[in-house]
């Protein structure tokens, strides 16, 4: 079934993600206001990333707490903003992640309505 969802996709349209450019800040975490497709894939970069760091360090994940892992990711995406660049990227050249993207600019389109 997924299969036959490929082969009828449109062909690739620039992406609108001029909002998510632009984060704000909130007690030291970055917040978009946008797609969160973009968001949670930067966000998931990021978390791996200090993940790996942590490791590197010779730190057992298992010693620290989510909340801690969580909040280092944020200051990391923070500090780092072209994770979003590369998170834009990926669902650019990634057809199911392309199909969430614009489910999720549909959603956000109609709940403005």
């Amino acid at each position: 079934m997924a299969e036959q969802a490929y082969h009828n996709l449109k062909p690739l349209e620039p992406l609108d993600v001029s909002a998510t450019q632009e984060p704000a800040t909130r007690e030291g975490m970055v917040v978009w206001s946008r797609n969160s497709v973009v968001i949670i894939l930067a966000r998931l970069n990021a978390r791996n990333i200090v993940k790996e760091d942590l490791r590197a360090q010779g730190i057992k994940l298992s010693h620290v707490d989510a909340r801690e892992v969580t909040e280092l990711a944020h200051r990391y995406l923070a500090a780092h903003p072209e994770l979003i660049d590369e998170a834009i990227e990926a669902v650019r050249n990634s057809p199911r992640l392309r199909t969430l993207y614009e489910r999720q600019e549909r959603f956000i389109r109609r709940m403005r309505r």
